[in-house]
C-alpha cells in the first residue's frame, strides 16, 4: 500500500481514518459540532483515498474527485460553525446558509468548467478559503469576547479556528494558483508539494486535538 500510495499521502490517510474512528470512540461525550469534524474526517478520508486510487490503477485525473468533495466540506463546515457561532447565546443558522450557498456556487463554477473538461477547482478551494478564515475568525472573537479562566490550548474551538486559519491562508495561495503552476511547469512544484503535506498534517492533526479536548471538557462538564 505504500509503494503504490506513497509514505507521506500513506500517513495523511491513516491521520484522517484515526481522526474518525477517535471520533467514534469517544462519540457519546463529544458535542454536536465536533461529531460533525469526525463525519468530516470521514467524508475527506474517503475522497483522498479515491483520488489516489484513481490515478494509481486508472492512470487517469482525479480532479473531479475534489468538485465532488469542496461542496461537500461547505455545507459539514457550514454546520460545524453553525454549532460553535452563537447569536444572542444561542447557535447561529447564519453560517450553516453561507456554507450552502457557498456548495451551490461551487457546484455552479464545477459544472461551468466541465465544458472543457474537469479541470483542478483551484476557483472553489479559494471560495472555500475565505469562507473558512472568516469562519475562524469570528470563533477568535468569541474566544475573546468571552474570556476564560481555562487555557486557550485547552479549549477545543481555539484549535480548530487555529488549524483552519493555518491551512486556508496558507493553501490559499497555493491552490489558487495550482492551473497556473501546471501550465508555467507542466507539474506542481516539490515545495509546493510539501508545503500542501505539511498544512494537511497540521490541519487533521489539529482537529484531533479538539476533538479529544471537546470529549474530555465535555465529560469533566458532567
Amino acid at each position: 500500500m505504500a509503494t503504490l500510495i506513497g509514505p507521506g499521502y500513506l500517513f495523511l490517510l491513516l491521520i484522517l481514518l484515526f481522526g474518525f474512528l477517535y471520533g467514534f470512540r469517544r462519540w457519546k461525550s463529544l458535542g454536536p459540532a465536533y461529531k460533525l469534524v469526525s463525519y468530516l474526517l470521514f467524508v475527506v478520508f474517503l475522497a483522498q483515498f479515491s483520488a489516489k486510487l484513481i490515478v494509481v490503477l486508472f492512470q487517469h485525473s482525479n480532479h473531479g474527485v475534489f468538485h465532488i468533495l469542496i461542496p461537500l466540506q461547505g455545507l459539514l463546515y457550514g454546520l460545524i460553525f453553525s454549532k460553535l457561532i452563537t447569536h444572542k447565546s444561542k447557535p447561529s443558522r447564519y453560517p450553516f446558509y453561507l456554507g450552502l450557498s457557498f456548495s451551490l456556487i461551487s457546484i455552479g463554477l464545477s459544472i461551468y468548467h466541465s465544458m472543457d473538461g474537469f479541470a483542478f477547482p483551484s476557483a472553489n478551494i479559494s471560495l472555500l478559503s475565505v469562507f473558512m478564515l472568516s469562519g475562524s475568525f469570528l470563533l477568535y472573537y468569541q474566544l475573546i469576547q468571552k474570556p476564560s479562566e481555562q487555557s486557550l490550548f485547552r479549549q477545543s474551538t481555539f484549535w480548530f479556528a487555529t488549524a483552519n486559519l493555518v491551512f486556508y491562508a496558507g493553501s490559499f495561495l497555493i491552490f489558487g494558483l495550482y492551473d497556473w503552476m501546471l501550465v508555467q511547469d507542466g507539474h506542481l512544484p516539490t515545495w509546493a508539494r510539501k508545503v500542501i503535506y505539511f498544512l494537511n498534517y497540521f490541519l487533521y492533526g489539529s482537529y484531533i486535538i479538539s476533538i479529544y479536548l471537546d470529549a474530555t471538557n465535555q465529560r469533566q462538564a458532567k
